[in-house]
């Protein structure tokens, strides 16, 4: 029998130490060893996935059972959640404009909910494995033709995607925006123009191209400038004596008038009156008109539609006119734009007859008797004209 020597207090102690070391040591390895075991177990994924067939997504909000809010401002296809905790989850959809939106909650291949609209409540386990698939849905429809038929076209939204094709087609669940087709170049012919046209919610749109591939000889020779004419002006003259007769000697008034019955302003017109001044001599001319050897001529700036300019003058007859003679003055007048064409020379001229004057005896009393008659009517005919004034005053 093997004795061994006794130890000493201070081995002891060293030996309680050290087991207590490695009592620690494995405890806490076993303690690492469970937290990264609990680590590894809470896992479990959640994929958000955006399908459309427009390439036009929405945003979206998720709610998590431990107070999480995760936030898709940005309209991405997919994105995936991670960890997942066991509990209710909450997913709101901000869904493009007039498109009928579908939330499905998929584990594998098992529905586990699902709703038509914008907003779903769903209940996950501890480190579940999960799917949501939002589906955006439009019905709007598109169809492109030409003429002739069979021919290569592009179909651009302006979100910058394209649909291509062969005419007569037909395109479904098309979102709303705004379209432009581009058709294809055919030999010998004038391809359509590009065609754009924007596309309501759920709409309808039917484009059709129309290509040219018969042309029609075209004369290059130009066309003669149009020759500018202005409508032709007319006006109506009026020249009046006070008298249809008048003794050798015998002074007459005359007034004339010119009215503009036209639709514009009548400019720069200026009216003559030709006289014989071997007939008479004439005198009281006025409104600025002027005496140019056998003429009277009038410069009137201007007459207004169906407006009319009037003035009057006095002629001395001469003397030794015989009896019989006519006294005759012309009008003319000139004008921007007159013509004289239609009138009659009766409206353009006036004639005054000279009287006989009477030298016997006998003579001199049928003009004395003439003469008193002429003072009897011209008094009655300025009583009458009197009463008709006093009648006039009475009627106002």
């Amino acid at each position: 029998m093997i004795k061994y020597p006794p130890f000493s207090y201070s081995a002891m102690t060293v030996l309680r130490g050290f087991l207590t070391s490695c009592i620690i040591v494995t405890l806490s390895a076993v303690a690492g060893l469970a937290i990264v075991q609990n680590a590894y177990a809470a896992g479990g994924s959640l994929a958000i996935e955006q399908v459309s067939q427009t390439r036009l997504y929405g945003t979206w909000v998720l709610s998590t059972p431990d107070s999480r809010t995760i936030v898709d401002n940005r309209g991405v296809p997919s994105k995936t959640v991670t960890p997942v905790v066991g509990g209710t989850y909450t997913i709101s959809v901000d869904a493009p404009e007039k498109a009928r939106t579908t939330i499905v909650v998929y584990r594998g291949t098992n529905v586990l909910h699902n709703t038509e609209g914008t907003r779903l409540s769903f209940t996950l386990l501890e480190d579940d494995t999960a799917r949501v698939v939002i589906t955006h849905r439009f019905f709007g429809t598109i169809t492109v033709e030409s003429d002739p038929v069979g021919q290569a076209f592009v179909l651009t939204g302006s979100d910058g995607t394209n649909q291509t094709g062969t005419t007569p087609a037909s395109f479904y669940s098309m979102s709303p925006q705004s379209y432009t087709v581009q058709y294809s170049m055919l030999d010998k012919c004038i391809a359509p123009h590009n065609q754009s046209r924007p596309l309501e919610p759920n709409g309808s749109l039917a484009f059709l191209g129309v290509y040219r591939c018969s042309f029609p000889v075209i004369d290059i020779t130009p066309p003669e400038p149009e020759q500018e004419t202005v409508a032709p002006q007319s006006i109506e003259f009026s020249l009046l004596a006070n008298q249809n007769e008048v003794l050798p000697g015998g002074m007459l008034h005359y007034t004339l008038t010119v009215a503009n019955h036209n639709h514009s302003t009548l400019h720069n017109l200026q009216v003559s009156v030709q006289f014989d001044p071997q007939q008479v001599a004439v005198s009281g001319v006025r409104d600025n008109g002027r005496i140019q050897r056998n003429l009277m001529i009038w410069e009137v700036p201007g007459i207004y539609a169906g407006q009319q300019w009037s003035t009057t003058f006095t002629a001395d007859v001469q003397d030794g006119l015989p009896a019989g003679e006519q006294i005759t003055m012309t009008t003319r007048a000139s004008a921007d734009g007159l013509v004289e064409a239609g009138m009659l020379p009766q409206m353009l001229a006036q004639s005054v007859g000279v009287a006989l004057l009477p030298q016997t005896g006998e003579d001199k009393t049928f003009a004395l008797l003439s003469i008193l008659m002429m003072l009897g009517a011209l008094t009655t005919a300025t009583t009458i004209r009197r009463r008709r004034s006093v009648v006039l005053q009475k009627a106002f």
